[in-house]
């Protein structure tokens, strides 16, 4: 199963394409109502600031205008949250429990700066899986083909 989202190109030249979500909560009755609905809250933090995302054009081409659907499978989604989240967590217990024999102190900064420095290197590496796993399918009336980004005619899919 795959989390998906409805987004717009907003520009598209022949290396990049930048796109932006449809707003959907115009669309859903409990957002409207300002209650929130928690459905794919995983996308809003690809979109800080109301930035566009900026993505490697597709083959074949994309243009300014289209619709497409930016998705990402369940599985990947999972894996990126444990390496964002849980990997620092784990360096954190990790130095409290091989550091017992130091200060208090020093012990407890120990751990926090492993679980920074953790934090950081964990986000590099999910965030370069993150852009190769989002999938951009155009909306066509017809069965959707999907180009996984960065696809050329060398990789047949």
């Amino acid at each position: 199963m795959a989390q998906k989202i409805n987004v717009l190109i907003v520009s598209a030249d022949a290396l990049t394409v930048s796109v932006i979500p449809v707003d959907e909560q115009k669309n859903c009755a409990r957002c409207e109502a300002g209650q929130g609905c928690g459905s794919m809250p995983w996308f809003r933090g690809l979109f800080r600031n109301r930035h566009a995302l900026k993505l490697p054009q597709t083959t074949p081409p994309m243009a300014e205008g289209d619709s497409a659907t930016l998705s990402i499978a369940t599985d990947t989604l999972n894996k990126l949250s444990f390496f964002t989240y849980a990997i620092p967590l784990l360096s954190f217990i990790t130095t409290l429990w091989l550091s017992q024999a130091i200060s208090e102190g020093l012990q407890l900064m120990g751990a926090l700066l492993a679980m920074v420095i953790t934090f950081f290197i964990s986000h590099r590496y999910s965030s370069s899986i993150l852009h190769k796993k989002l999938y951009l399918s155009v909306d066509q009336a017809s069965s959707p083909k999907i180009y996984p980004f960065g696809y050329s005619k060398r990789n047949n899919l």
